[in-house]
This record gives C-alpha cells, structure tokens and sequence, in this order.
C-alpha cells in the first residue's frame, strides 16, 4: 500500500515501502488470479505475537498453511442439478531460491485430496495453472 509523503519542494508524492521478492510476488500473485472467472484469493498471513500484557495472538489457518487462500466458484454437472460451488484454493508463493518446506507440501496435498486446488507458484502464470485446475 503506498504511503504519501513530502517530496522534493514540498510536493506530495506516492511512495511504495520496500518489499521482498517473495512479498513483491504474491501481489503479482493476487494480480493474476483478479483475472480468471470466479476466483477470489486473500493474503493468509500465519504468526504469533503478543500484546503488550503478554497475552498471544494467533493469527491465520497454522505453520504450513498456504500464503494465499479463497475459492474458485464453478458450476456442477447436472447430475447435481446445475448447482454452483465454491472450490477451496491455495495458493504457495515461493521466490526464485525457494523451496517448498514439507509442511507446506502436507497442507498442499490435503486441500488437493479434499478436492481443492492448490500448489507453489514462482511465477504469477504458474499460479493461474493452479488456479485454472491444470
């Protein structure tokens, strides 16, 4: 998200904070699935921190839980009268060096096996394969 600051002379200007590889990706990422039908991804962003009392937070699904999650909206067969699902998706943003840690694989293989769509893109075009059920 860009932040305004004072430029030079005073003038306003857009400024973008400096983001890694991996982070850079996964926009590009998000990008990219705003144009295949029916598919909306969010950033699942997994951690812990504490408030200042000391008490944990727990944020996003768990360790080894893919970097962008949503759903793929498609039309059943008639068998089951036309009815419109939504297919859970999950999307592993991995930069150039990357690799795909084996708890990620797990949760990876689990949404594949449940019947969702998932895997580990390096690029914006392997994650529309992933998204596009290829």
């Amino acid at each position: 998200m860009p932040l305004l600051r004072l430029g030079a002379g005073g003038r306003r200007a857009l400024w973008w904070p400096p983001v890694n590889a991996e982070t850079r990706l996964m926009q590009l990422i998000r990008l990219e699935a705003g144009t295949v039908p029916g598919v909306r991804i969010f950033r699942n962003n997994v951690g812990l921190f504490y408030t200042r009392q000391g008490t944990p937070i727990r944020c996003g699904l768990f360790k080894g839980s893919s970097d962008q999650i949503g759903w793929r909206t498609v039309t059943v067969t008639p068998a089951m009268v036309g009815r419109r699902v939504a297919l859970f998706v999950s999307l592993e943003a991995k930069g150039l060096r990357s690799v795909v840690e084996p708890d990620q694989q797990h949760w990876i293989d689990q949404v594949r096996a449940a019947g969702g769509l998932a895997g580990a893109a390096w690029t914006p075009e392997q994650a529309r394969e992933i998204l596009c059920g290829r």
